[in-house]
């Protein structure tokens, strides 16, 4: 039997959200005895969710299967959540994880000694610097046990009995902390004690960089990353408007035609060490110009590499006569030079930006690449898919491997962009024309602080009707399990030929050859996607499909000629149908 199935082409749209929103979080576990497996009843297992300027607990105990926890925690769009609970002794277990848009479920199991049912009173904080204010500390009590009062010691002979109270330092350093509570009638008396790292010097081990993009010098989409992943995103604009998230969008004064320094502030909670850190990156914005007449573009070459740095030059290439120049390095550093010679200390792939501006002609354009320095980068592979409905609309998955990706970013070939593992982007319906899709993938060796970068592009064929073109295919076989198949475009003939052979192999080519496996089964659905280009009219796909039995032929040939008006005709489909007795 010869199925046909028409296929259409799609085209995306990328959708940002910008800002904070409130989210559901799902934060569920079970409590279990670590010797026996048996669940432990009736524990106390505290949540907490930090994230948008807020910090709450959430108090569950386990029922009689050891189960505790809600799938409508409330929070913000984007933070860190912790599940702690205490054993026996009253040693305090915990885990905790980020979470953001598309990851707001966690399920955190504990195995801990039951002999006991521990008190519930034990003292606990956690702590983060105020924005903008590295020896500024904000501390949240999360303790347990309903205490009622508080006393804190912040280790630079200072103290306070607020529940979560802010606290200013004299100087960076690292301060032992202690905070002990008790309820009114001494029944809950507890003390804890914890290292905190004040300032950024202190902990430098944390950095943010950021990158953005327009169309017309005006409004500007911003794109961030931070490392480790941060909570919070803060953006300066540098003309008295600020913004928040990790991608932001805006506009400026068109007429005002100035340089204007944004600033992104990230607020970093690293739960290998319980510490926190804050990273700030600032870069210049121009604004204004028609950007029609000069068109930025650079090279850049390796010129040698010392004791593990990597000294490139960078060779302004822009079309136009510029009269500035901007270069962003992609490491936190810039200069402003036509031809800069830049050392990066790192090996990696960074995303470098130039900025020119003729600011005789009023004009401004800005080009950005992924460089790859070091050799350690080819160690990982990404590679992506797409669905459409429409040949307008399409949808993106993208995948890294071995390692998962800290940054997904698209590049639709149309002059927009997108951010996500998973995207969608739609292109001009009357378009009709094929674009070059690219990802770029960032990730992070584990155990290193080394970068990874890859990078993998498809042609995606916008517009069409997608049913004005179709195909076929036959085969031949001479009694093995291998098979020789042929395929065919109409009306025109197909730039690409993709085969699925059933058994979660496929091959491309007009002609090829496969061998299939009978362990696996005697009956095979093969089918046969062609991709033809018109420039003139529309592009199409379409796809066809044959059942495949092992050993079916029997050898017999037939030949024939089909002629159309006495001539020979250029195309035609020819089906052969056979009949048994019944």
């Amino acid at each position: 039997m010869k199925k046909i199935l028409s296929t259409v082409l799609f085209i995306f749209s990328i959708i940002f959200m910008v800002g904070a929103q409130n989210a559901t979080l799902s934060v569920t576990g079970h409590v279990t005895d670590d010797v026996t497996g048996a669940p432990i009843q009736n524990h106390l297992v505290v949540v907490s969710v930090l994230g948008g300027d807020t910090y709450l607990d959430y108090e569950f105990f386990t029922n009689d299967a050891g189960f505790y926890g809600s799938d409508s925690i409330p929070g913000a769009s984007q933070g860190i959540v912790r599940a702690g609970t205490f054993d026996c002794i009253g040693e305090e277990h915990a885990q905790e994880d980020y979470f953001y848009p598309g990851n707001y479920t966690f399920v955190f199991d504990f195995e801990i000694c039951g002999d006991s049912i521990p008190s519930g009173c034990q003292a606990s904080f956690f702590y983060e610097p105020i924005p903008g204010a590295d020896a500024t500390i904000m501390f949240f009590d999360s303790s347990t046990g309903n205490p009622t009062n508080w006393f804190w010691e912040f280790g630079d002979g200072t103290s306070s009995d607020d529940q979560n109270p802010v606290h200013m330092y004299n100087a960076p350093g690292v301060y032992p902390v202690c905070l002990s509570i008790w309820n009114d009638d001494y029944t809950c008396e507890d003390t804890y004690c914890e290292d905190v790292f004040v300032g950024d010097s202190i902990v430098p081990d944390c950095e943010n960089w950021f990158w953005y993009e327009t169309q017309d010098n005006i409004t500007f989409a911003f794109y961030s990353e931070a490392y480790p992943p941060a909570f919070e995103y803060i953006w300066d604009f540098g003309d008295g408007t600020t913004g928040i998230g990790q991608m932001a969008t805006h506009t400026y004064d068109p007429n005002s035609g100035e340089i204007f320094p944004v600033t992104l502030t990230t607020y970093t909670y690293d739960p290998a060490t319980g510490d926190s850190c804050v990273a700030t990156s600032t870069q210049e914005v121009w604004v204004g110009g028609s950007g029609g007449d000069c068109q930025a573009y650079f090279e850049y070459t390796i010129d040698s590499v010392t004791s593990g740095a990597y000294i490139v030059q960078f060779l302004d290439a822009s079309i136009g006569e510029p009269t500035m120049w901007f270069w962003d390095f992609g490491d936190g550093e810039f200069s402003e030079e036509q031809n800069p010679e830049h050392i990066y200390y790192e090996s990696g792939g960074y995303y470098v930006c130039l900025t020119i501006m003729d600011s005789l002609n009023s004009c401004f354009d800005i080009y950005c690449e992924n460089i790859i320095i070091g050799g350690n980068n080819y160690d990982c592979e990404n590679w992506f898919w797409y669905d459409t409905f429409d040949n307008i609309t399409f949808e993106f998955y993208g995948e890294s491997f071995p390692y998962p990706a800290e940054a997904y970013i698209w590049d639709f070939g149309d002059g927009e962009t997108g951010y996500g593992q998973e995207v969608e982007h739609t292109y001009d319906p009357n378009s009709g024309e094929i674009f070059i899709v690219t990802l770029t993938t960032y990730s992070i060796i584990p155990g290193t602080v080394d970068t990874c970068t890859a990078i993998s592009m498809q042609e995606v064929w916008a517009g069409g009707q997608g049913n004005d073109c179709e195909n076929w295919f036959w085969y031949e076989s001479y009694g093995d399990f291998t098979y020789d198949f042929f395929g065919e475009s109409f009306p025109y003939p197909a730039d690409y030929y993709e085969w699925d052979f059933g058994d979660s192999t496929s091959g491309s080519g007009q002609e090829i050859t496969h061998t299939f496996d009978p362990t696996q089964g005697d009956e095979f659905i093969v089918c046969l996607t062609t991709y033809a280009y018109d420039p003139v009219n529309d592009s199409c796909i379409a796809e066809s499909c044959q059942e495949i039995f092992l050993g079916g032929q029997m050898g017999y040939e037939l030949t024939g000629s089909i002629y159309l008006d006495n001539e020979p005709a250029d195309f035609a489909l020819v089906g052969l149908f056979g009949m048994d007795e019944f």
